[in-house]
């Protein structure tokens, strides 16, 4: 099946699970699940690169590129948006955040601050002029209302990219908020930036609830990856590293700077494939 025709005819299903001793002796097969993106929906040609929150009152809003005339990367792409207030049994209708035009708004990745309430949502924007990523920009939409409405969206790029270096991508996948003492509530966004040859991923952050944002060192490869914090205090990266590889770092001041990389031959992906992106989800000492 060649990849248009795949990624038509996915579902981007989205599993809300209520987990008890009853639960869990089921089978995957018999979890609830509820389709909230479908190829071809509201004249979308395809809805690609999910990430899911959970905002401070509760609500799951899930995100996805909307690649309005072809699944392929860097087509004509807008950034979607569902809010669900049910648990994920029923969903809005869909919301639209940008106005890409020709050009395409890719890896959305959303951040809830637990402590104000603001939701934020990062994307970058690639011309369809130029694939180089030498003329791509950094935006972030916020919400104040549970993600009812949301601001217009803004260019940061100059706030949040290292000098001569451009922006390649967010994420994808989702944002953190610090739980551990001595980075309590420290906002956390997984970037990936380019000295116009050599990639290297970034974490920035903020320590003033989104209001201002400074870049960590560059860690030692660059590639898609998600953040977790597992145990306090200590974040983890997980790198899609190509050819069935998955590779980790850890950093103990909070995204400033990296460790040493190395691949965890534990978790394997697809050969095939080159592996694909990966999600990490850190609660207290449990890293998942």
């Amino acid at each position: 099946m060649n990849g248009d025709l795949f990624f038509k005819c996915v579902l981007i299903l989205f599993s809300v699970c209520f987990l008890n001793s009853e639960a869990s002796e089921r089978s995957f097969d018999t979890i609830p699940k509820t389709t909230v993106f479908i190829a071809g929906d509201d004249a979308i040609d395809s809805y690609r690169i999910p990430t899911l929150i959970t905002s401070k009152k509760g609500t799951l809003l899930v995100f996805a590129e909307a690649r309005k005339i072809s699944s392929t990367d860097k087509t004509p792409t807008d950034i979607a948006l569902k809010r669900s207030e049910d648990n994920g049994k029923s969903w809005s209708e869909i919301q639209i955040l940008t106005d890409s035009g020709d050009d395409a708004f890719m890896d959305p990745v959303a951040l809830v601050d637990m402590v104000t309430g603001r939701l934020f949502l990062f994307t970058t924007l690639w011309p369809s002029d130029d694939h180089s990523k030498l003329k791509n920009t950094a935006w972030v939409i916020v919400s104040d209302d549970d993600g009812l409405s949301w601001s217009k969206p803004r260019n940061i790029t100059k706030d949040i990219v290292a000098p001569n270096h451009y922006i390649g991508g967010f994420g994808p996948g989702a944002g953190i908020q610090m739980q551990g003492s001595r980075f309590k509530n420290r906002l956390i966004v997984p970037t990936r930036q380019t000295d116009g040859k050599i990639s290297k991923n970034r974490a920035i952050y903020s320590d003033d609830h989104g209001e201002t944002w400074q870049t960590g060192h560059a860690a030692p490869e660059g590639g898609e990856y998600q953040i977790a914090e597992s145990p306090h205090n200590i974040l983890r990266y997980n790198l899609r590293a190509g050819k069935g590889k998955r590779t980790v770092s850890v950093s103990e001041d909070g995204g400033v700077s990296w460790s040493a990389s190395h691949i965890d031959f534990r978790l394997q992906s697809s050969v095939d494939y080159g592996g694909c992106q990966g999600s990490m989800l850190g609660i207290d000492n449990m890293l998942f």
